[in-house]
């Protein structure tokens, strides 16, 4: 019953179209799809529309009813079983040919209809658009034997002037010029999917590969999930590109100021503008008082909670570098130069590529008076320069973070801590009671 009204939708269309009709004295039908854009991306908005033509109807479809599951293969497809239900409905000749520049679909179509055999059940299970496929087969097996629709490939987009190149030339031209058009839209043939079909709200039905499918859907909600921020707005060429040293990584006896960074790099620190976007379990706030959203740039970089610890790195790290400035007997103008750029190292300054502090992240910014130099002695003495910043910040991001949690936990315990009520017992049980 509803492939008899899908059907007969689509009978009506063909009796309704006031398009102009295939300009051809033979007695052919053709179809074609366009898609805009021809090559999108998982869920990138697209246009997906196909045409018919005879010598008695032309119409123009969108397949806009199939949401982001259309393609330019369902377009062909559904041309084929329109153009096979129009050479059904006008008087064409016996076997008129069916003219498509889609090979693969000819190829299936006409293997199924060809075999002596019929198709096993299980023989198009992982063919993309088999709804289609399905229906398609079941209108060309309708017709009397000596009557079947030719369904025939034609290259497209020659300057050839045979009849099925200009049938080609003709239907491309409506489809692909129709995107903009209010265009009707076909039945959805649900009634010759598989019995047990994905369906999603968004995409439609799913009748491509599941796992496919399902893996694009996992990664789009994580890319679209405002939580979910890696490291975008980072340059990183712009900043130093000296290696960072490896003590910290793969000989410190413990890992904690590398779990902070890795974790701050990914955007998963549980700062509470991430925990708000994420459970909404508490205020995007700032837990100090200060009146912005507290992320990790604020937790690192602005939060007044934390200078006291920003203050000391900053005096071991201008000391630490001064020794090594005076242990290479650099000249003074040199040294006031990177000195200026290590007091900057904690806070938004004019030294970092972006005025814009990013220590925490275990990047720190070029030394103007070393980078870039041929010389040995520079080349040695701005490698441990970088290698005294780089552990200053991640052992300064690591203290931060630790007293953040450490304040942040003592909170939301005492929050979370009920008063506490003595224990009432059934008087038989009042003897279980310590008593004074």
């Amino acid at each position: 019953m509803r492939q008899s009204f899908a059907e007969h939708v689509l009978y009506a269309f063909f009796l309704s179209s006031f398009l102009p009709k295939f300009p051809s004295t033979s007695m052919s039908c053709a179809s074609d799809g366009s898609m805009v854009p021809a090559a999108p991306t998982f869920r990138q908005p697209h246009s997906v529309t196909f045409a018919t033509a005879s010598p008695f109807s032309t119409t123009v479809w969108s397949l806009s009813t199939f949401r982001n599951a259309a393609s330019i293969l369902y377009a062909e497809v559904y041309g084929l079983v329109a153009a096979s239900l129009q050479a059904h409905s006008f008087p064409l000749p016996p076997s008129p040919p069916l003219y498509t520049d889609h090979l693969n679909s000819v190829r299936i179509i006409n293997d199924s209809l060809s075999t002596s055999s019929p198709l096993l059940p299980h023989h198009w299970t992982s063919l993309p658009a088999r709804s289609l496929y399905r229906w398609l087969k079941n209108i060309l097996t309708t017709f009397p034997s000596s009557c079947t629709p030719a369904v025939t490939y034609t290259a497209a987009h020659t300057s050839s002037d045979t009849p099925p190149s200009r049938a080609n030339a003709f239907i491309d031209a409506i489809a692909s010029q129709s995107h903009d058009l209010p265009l009707p839209t076909p039945p959805i043939p649900t009634f010759s999917m598989d019995d047990y079909t994905l369906f999603s709200p968004y995409d439609g039905y799913i009748e491509s590969s599941p796992t496919t499918y399902i893996s694009h859907t996992l990664v789009a909600a994580v890319v679209q999930d405002r939580s979910f921020k890696p490291l975008r707005n980072i340059v990183l060429p712009l900043y130093n590109s000296q290696p960072p040293p490896d003590y910290p990584y793969t000989r410190a006896s413990s890992a904690y100021s590398a779990l902070v960074q890795l974790y701050a790099r990914c955007g998963q620190l549980d700062t509470a503008s991430l925990r708000s976007a994420r459970f909404g379990d508490t205020s995007e706030w700032c837990h100090f008082g200060c009146p912005v959203l507290e992320t990790p740039y604020h937790i690192f970089v602005q939060c007044p909670r934390f200078n006291h610890l920003r203050a000391n790195a900053h005096r071991d790290v201008i000391s630490e570098t001064s020794k090594l400035l005076t242990g290479a007997e650099t000249n003074r103008q040199i040294m006031e130069v990177i000195l200026h750029s290590a007091a900057s190292l904690f806070v938004d300054h004019e030294a970092w590529p972006q005025f814009t502090s990013y220590y925490y992240l275990g990047i720190v910014p070029k030394i103007p008076a070393l980078q870039p130099s041929r010389n040995p002695s520079h080349q040695c003495l701005s490698a441990r320069i970088t290698h005294t910043w780089h552990t200053s910040s991640i052992h300064l991001a690591g203290r931060i973070w630790g007293e953040y949690k450490r304040c942040t936990s003592t909170a939301r315990r005492m929050a979370n801590s009920d008063v506490y009520t003595p224990a009432h017992l059934p008087l038989h049980l009042c003897h279980l009671l310590p008593t004074d």
